[in-house]
């Protein structure tokens, strides 16, 4: 996506997150950046880069959701209400995990956040999907590609998207896949991911 528009001061700064995991990105009413916050010198980065009308990671899948969100805001008519686009979690180079979501600001909270009238929201999942592997591993034998594996597949990747973050063949990915199902009593990959859910909510 290109900016139609100028960019913000904070364009190329990484956004840092708040210690609690959270990054807030406040959007006008045409999908159009309003700030972002830059809080707790504590706080972890990710190298996003902002401007007016795009936002980008460098994760092709959150920024395709992204892209995504933004033409829904843009889209979004007040007269004919439509829901905004499903988040979406994926897992990041340094192997955290990122989720993104966008949801409506009403107007008489936006007016006091700078005119908001969407926020769209980062939050990093490392806490819970280090637990969740742990616990697969613990609890069912899984290797840690195999816990890694089923942890991307409860993020929502193909097989063929787990393949390329692993860096193994799809062959390889079903073998594992084949292991997983043996170890955990499961059959289908719906099952598994709904088992895990289940388990680890």
């Amino acid at each position: 996506m290109t900016s139609d528009g100028p960019v913000l001061p904070h364009s190329g700064i990484p956004l840092v997150f708040m210690e609690e995991g959270h990054a807030l990105i406040a959007l006008d009413e045409d999908g159009h950046l309003i700030h972002a916050n830059k809080l707790c010198d504590r706080a972890h980065n990710i190298d996003m880069k902002l401007s007016c009308g795009s936002i980008w990671t460098g994760n092709a899948r959150i920024d395709k959701t992204i892209v995504t969100m933004l033409e829904a805001c843009r889209d979004y008519n007040d007269d004919d209400p439509v829901p905004m686009p499903a988040p979406v979690s994926a897992t990041l180079s340094d192997g955290r995990t990122l989720h993104v979501d966008v949801f409506l600001v009403p107007r008489e909270l936006g007016a006091a956040i700078d005119g908001a009238r969407f926020m769209l929201v980062l939050r990093e999942l490392e806490g819970r999907t280090k637990t969740r592997k742990q616990w697969l591993r613990k609890d069912f034998g899984l290797t840690v590609t195999e816990a890694d594996l089923a942890d991307l597949l409860v993020q929502g990747l193909s097989l063929k998207e787990v393949s390329k973050q692993l860096c193994i063949s799809i062959w390889t990915v079903r073998s594992h896949l084949r292991a997983i199902f043996q170890k955990t009593g499961t059959h289908r990959q719906g099952e598994l991911i709904a088992m895990i859910n289940r388990k680890t909510r």
